[in-house]
């Protein structure tokens, strides 16, 4: 099953989309069965030609290998602030996507992250139609292969005290099919139905709730999908916050060797 891959920012963040462009070049071996998608939100005519023009320098000879999808802010339509209308764009995202590429597997990630291996490489690890990734799950893999009909089966407590959710938004994994469908619908009604719409932290809190309160299964990710560690074994390596910066010694090791190996080609 062929593997949609995106990512979403605006202008502000070029320079992570260009290292992540630049991961998923030299460390995605599967381009053919991965493809890569990427969500630039723009404000004006002015920002457009900005964000264009950068492609044009530094990307024009990767036209067939990314598809972009430019995104006008709605400033006239919204309530929502530009920063926090990126943030949510990811389950619009969903839904755009949904509707070009059937029977494929959508695959969010935060744009500041990176591909450290092929998204291919343990794709036996998504048996569910949806996944997310459990906050508890960040230093160890703690509930491994559940869902959350199993957690509460179980009666495993995965709260975390003084964090609004337990859900992590970073990375989400939907498949296209009728149930994916579904749920991307419902990700999409939740969003635009929440009252204070400025809150960043909505897309958190509403995975949450669909996560506890819904009876249909919905999978675990795994750490080696969403690792904060940067560990040798792992698919997807992310920045969050200051506990775990850009500035870190080992994420600027990561961006140098993708870096050198991006050069070279």
């Amino acid at each position: 099953m062929t593997i949609n891959l995106f990512t979403v920012c605006n202008f502000n963040y070029i320079d992570k989309f260009n290292i992540f462009f630049k991961s998923y070049i030299v460390n995605e071996l599967n381009k053919d069965l991965v493809k890569y998608n990427h969500f630039f939100i723009y404000k004006d005519d002015s920002d457009l030609e900005n964000i264009k023009n950068y492609i044009k320098n530094y990307f024009e000879g990767y036209k067939n290998i990314i598809n972009i999808i430019y995104v006008k802010y709605p400033r006239t339509k919204t309530k929502v602030a530009f920063k926090n209308y990126c943030c949510h764009f990811r389950f619009e995202g969903f839904n755009i996507l949904s509707n070009l590429f059937n029977d494929s597997i959508l695959f969010y990630c935060d744009i500041d992250a990176v591909i450290l291996n092929s998204l291919k490489k343990n794709i036996n690890l998504l048996s569910q139609d949806y996944y997310f990734f459990i906050r508890k799950n960040i230093k160890t893999n703690e509930i491994i292969n559940l869902t959350n009909i199993d957690i509460k089966n179980k009666n495993i407590d995965i709260v975390i005290k003084g964090w609004r959710s337990s859900i992590l938004s970073g990375v989400i994994v939907i498949k296209n099919n009728n149930n994916g469908k579904k749920l991307i619908n419902e990700l999409n009604k939740k969003i635009n139905s929440v009252e204070d719409k400025n809150e960043w932290f909505n897309d958190q809190i509403i995975m949450d709730k669909i996560f506890f309160d819904n009876k249909f299964k919905i999978g675990v990710l795994d750490r080696i999908y969403f690792n904060l560690l940067l560990e040798e074994n792992s698919i997807i390596g992310l920045c969050k916050g200051k506990t775990y910066p850009d500035t870190r010694p080992e994420w600027i090791s990561k961006v140098k060797g993708i870096e050198d190996k991006f050069n070279k080609n």
